[in-house]
């Protein structure tokens, strides 16, 4: 297991490092470990961490060449080396770097994206699991009421007040109160193992109930939710990144109409002049003939032999003047096919015009569920408050006065309009925990939306929880480290730039 701790600023853009919101301990207990252990954001973290080592490989200069010839046949050359190396043009390792980067910085983004979908899955989760909870202890309570009834009416029963099928149907509107509990404790595992799926843990026992919660903030003014989407959301300004990437790579795609230029240097090896020759004993040979029919002008061998010619190769292979041969050269790509390079530009313009679209697209696509989150926010709190306040209250009063006048037999009251009451309390209760479900998952939709929570008087209890500090801090159990590469020197590595933005998880929350 290794401990990758780096130091995560935020960028120019001057935006408050989010601090998301966790209803209460338990809660917030939960966002820190999935911000841990969950194996989507390692995924994501080592994709950015490819995405950045690709800054250097696109930066720099490619490996020179070097190139060796060994003369087979030659009086002269022995063997020849050059090495050379080519330098692109101007300016084009700039945009290839500047495109990396960019790409970079789209990488990082999508790894505060999944962060923030992570923590809203984790959110959701949790509060269906408090849903479940809610239901069984409103579930528990109806059938308590009803058995408090039952045994309230049995000994009316023994003395005549109350019929038989009444006591029948009391009992039977129980036992449907139970199935409907049972129903619930039987799907408890699935609700507890999406939880413990959603903050990346092997499940090995049931996770405990929830516990209460705090009452969600009220949302700010859809005004300012479009304005901190647009500057806050990482969807978006990873698709800025993009655009960006992509306007670097149509300045490369121009610059495919300066040529390239390779500079060489080259050494040839002479044989060496002083040294024996291959063809000294034939040349004295045949001086020694020369002298010898040099008194016979008929000889037969002097036609054989130009004494200019061999005087003249004999001193040119002993010329203590002759050197090694040392060279330059220079080469260069000529860019003469301009169908294909326009048509690169082309490509990487229109390129450049989808990031753009795209950008767009998902911008008003965002805002568009900015403002279904903030209708369901509204819409669950108005039906929370319209159960809890007003329709619950209601259904209280009616049932205890029906059960009083049952019971009492002061009015024709029959135990119909009772339990038709107790059913009509019943779906009220479950609606409302039903609306503050809703109104949690909402909220926690809004806040990926907006890429961090907003500041509200109900927050001051708020516990931090995954709250973007300064640092970073990621447990890769199943990763193991690069070979090649320790932590110390990825931080070195890292431009400083690739830091801007919201960190994954605090060391420690408060």
């Amino acid at each position: 297991m290794s401990t990758l701790a780096l130091l995560m600023l935020l960028g120019a853009a001057d935006i408050e490092p989010p601090q998301f919101y966790a209803e209460n301990e338990e809660l917030g207990g939960y966002l820190e470990e999935a911000a841990e252990n969950h194996p989507i954001l390692e995924a994501r973290y080592e994709q950015w961490r490819a995405a950045m080592e690709e800054i250097p490989q696109v930066t720099s200069l490619d490996d020179p060449m070097l190139s060796y010839t060994q003369f087979l046949q030659s009086d002269q050359m022995r063997f020849g080396v050059m090495i050379g190396q080519r330098f692109p043009w101007f300016g084009r390792l700039a945009a290839q770097g500047d495109e990396a980067a960019e790409e970079a910085e789209a990488a990082l983004q999508r790894l505060y994206a999944e962060r923030d979908a992570l923590f809203a899955r984790v959110k959701e989760a949790y509060f269906e699991y408090a849903y479940l909870a809610e239901r069984r202890e409103v579930l528990d309570e109806q059938i308590e009421l009803l058995e408090v009834m039952l045994e309230s009416i049995e000994p009316l029963f023994a003395i005549g007040r109350v019929r038989q099928d009444d006591l029948f149907r009391l009992e039977i509107e129980i036992t449907q109160l139970m199935d409907q509990y049972n129903r619930i404790v039987d799907m408890r595992p699935a609700a507890s193992r999406r939880l413990s799926e959603a903050i990346g843990r092997e499940e090995r026992e049931m996770l405990p109930w929830p516990e209460e919660a705090e009452m969600p903030p009220s949302p700010p003014p859809s005004s300012m939710v479009a304005a901190h989407i647009r500057v806050a959301n990482p969807e978006l300004t990873e698709l800025e990144h993009v655009r960006e990437s992509r306007r670097h790579a149509v300045e490369q795609a121009r610059l495919e109409r300066y040529p390239d230029i390779t500079f060489g240097l080259g050494y040839e090896r002479m044989r060496d002049p002083r040294g024996p020759s291959p063809i000294g004993p034939t040349l004295d040979a045949l001086m020694s003939v020369e002298n010898l029919a040099r008194g016979d002008a008929m000889s037969p061998l002097r036609p054989l032999m130009d004494l200019n010619t061999i005087a003249n190769y004999r001193d040119r292979v002993s010329d203590p003047s002759m050197r090694d041969n040392v060279m330059v050269s220079v080469e260069m790509r000529i860019p003469i096919q301009r169908e294909r390079i326009d048509a690169g530009i082309r490509q990487a313009k229109a390129r450049e015009r989808a990031a753009r679209h795209e950008e767009r697209t998902r911008q008003l696509a965002l805002d568009r569920d900015g403002r279904q989150a903030l209708f369901e926010i509204e819409d669950a709190k108005r039906r929370y408050n319209l159960f809890s306040d007003s329709l619950i209250p209601q259904a209280e009063d009616t049932f205890e006065s029906l059960e009083r006048s049952y019971v009492s037999a002061v009015t024709a009251i029959s135990l119909i309009d009772v339990l038709d009451t107790q059913r009509m309390l019943l779906d009220f209760e479950l609606e409302r925990v039903g609306a503050l479900r809703d109104w949690h998952v909402a909220v926690a939709e809004l806040e990926r939306l907006m890429g961090g929570p907003w500041a509200s008087d109900e927050q001051h209890n708020a516990h931090e929880a995954p709250a973007p500090l300064n640092a970073i801090e990621i447990e890769m159990e199943d990763v193991p480290p690069s070979e090649d590469m320790d932590d110390s020197e990825v931080e070195e590595s890292t431009p400083q730039a690739a830091f801007d933005g919201p960190v994954l998880r605090p060391v420690s929350a408060e």
